[in-house]
């Protein structure tokens, strides 16, 4: 698979904006992005969903891949001059993006919040702010953990920023062991 193949309107929608295409050739080989360019880390994730397909529900797949195609794809336009947050985050970039297209506040917060883990594991993130960011998604709490475990498995990414977030999640009661024991296994086993 060598090139992007959109599955529904709203996909296709993403994939004719020259914003997104502009950001899917971005980048180069770097630690935690072996696969270089973003349009290689999309194809590699949409890979990786297609192997889990039958086991999660296909509302699931659809969201985990709008997620793929926005997450990454705006980091082109973050001012390397300036700190990467706020609104020159790449994931605030993705968000404002996906606000034209949808108006979900829980999927513009999972696309907004996608590398969380990865800040939580460089401590930029504190308890308290932990856990007012995942109360912003929990109701999608699932789907983020299933987006968190599919990106956190490509190139070289230290392993450790998931499972820091995971023990985080336990330690704050926002899900049960065996249920994210559970998960882990269901997607693991797809790999």
């Amino acid at each position: 698979m060598s090139e992007i193949e959109p599955k529904t309107k709203l996909e296709r929608k993403i994939l004719s904006s020259a914003e997104i295409q502009q950001g899917l050739k971005y980048g180069q080989q770097r630690k935690g992005h072996l696969e270089g360019k973003v349009k290689n880390h999309v194809l590699e994730l949409l890979g990786k969903v297609e192997k889990i397909h039958g086991k999660v529900a296909e509302k699931t797949i659809c969201k985990l891949r709008f997620m793929i195609f926005l997450h990454d794809s705006l980091k082109y336009k973050v001012d390397r001059s300036k700190p990467k947050t706020g609104e020159n985050n790449h994931g605030m970039l993705a968000r404002r993006f996906a606000e034209k297209l949808i108006s979900n506040e829980i999927m513009l917060s999972l696309i907004e919040l996608h590398d969380l883990p990865y800040y939580t594991w460089q401590g930029r993130v504190s308890d308290e702010n932990f856990k007012q960011k995942i109360k912003r998604i929990q109701p999608e709490l699932e789907l983020f953990i299933q987006f968190i475990m599919l990106d956190t498995s490509t190139g070289d990414k230290d392993p450790q920023q998931r499972i820091l977030f995971y023990e985080k999640l336990l330690a704050f009661g926002f899900i049960e062991k065996e249920k994210l024991e559970y998960m882990i296994k269901n997607i693991s086993q797809c790999e």
